[in-house]
């Protein structure tokens, strides 16, 4: 059986995630980089931290970054020389718990701490990739997750893989999330054994008044959901 891929940590979202030529008329090829890749261009290029620093700050070895660099340098000499399109989304990621601080850190030190509405991620469970879609009434049988960052409003989807479960499905879906490395949880309902995991993890669960996304997440930002109580 192969070796599962550990997950890379990273301490936030892009503000852009699509760039492209602003000459020559819209182009169609496109130019994929996870969010791992864009993580290691950002803290060895912009931060300047060395490979070794960059390993310890996303909890991987050295030799992994040396790997990710070398596909996201080649990346971005496409989309300047090819004139293609760059969409930075996805990859093998969890949310570093220490968000908010500038992430050039010798080793990034993951703690929760008191919750603060402006440097926190939160999770929902939707029926689709589209950030102004609905949410999924279905917790642990939802088909995705959006992953929104409340300080830049960044976002990504992560796939739900533990949906199709004959049977357990919640509890495996809030492993999913607790490994996700997000603070909060938005939601229309959750059961006892998926919320205790979540729970226990430290993460928060807020009910969910309308389908709707967006509006959820603003109603959070203005302390009108109200909280999950303890079961």
């Amino acid at each position: 059986m192969a070796r599962p891929t550990k997950k890379r940590r990273i301490c936030g979202f892009p503000v852009n995630k699509n760039f492209g030529p602003l000459t020559g008329g819209e182009t169609e090829e496109v130019v994929e980089m996870s969010l791992d890749e864009y993580e290691v261009i950002r803290l060895i290029d912009f931060e300047k931290l060395t490979q070794e620093e960059t390993a310890k700050q996303m909890d991987i070895a050295r030799t992994t970054v040396q790997s990710i660099y070398s596909d996201a340098r080649y990346k971005l000499s496409e989309l300047l020389v090819s004139g293609k399109r760059l969409v930075i989304s996805g990859g093998h990621y969890r949310i570093c718990r220490d968000y908010g601080k500038k992430c050039n850190l010798k080793k990034c030190r993951c703690g929760r701490g008191e919750v603060k509405k402006n440097k926190v991620t939160l999770a929902i469970p939707v029926k689709a990739k589209d950030i102004n879609g609905n949410i999924s009434a279905a917790f642990g049988r939802a088909s995705y997750f959006l992953i929104y960052d409340l300080k830049s409003g960044g976002y990504d989807f992560i796939d739900n893989i533990s949906n199709t479960s004959n049977n357990g499905a919640g509890v495996a879906t809030a492993q999913l999330i607790a490994d996700s490395g997000v603070d909060l949880l938005l939601l229309p309902k959750c059961g006892e054994k998926a919320r205790g995991i979540l729970r226990e993890d430290g993460i928060k669960l807020y009910k969910t008044i309308n389908p709707n996304i967006m509006e959820n997440i603003e109603l959070f930002k203005e302390d009108k959901l109200e909280e999950f109580k303890l079961m």
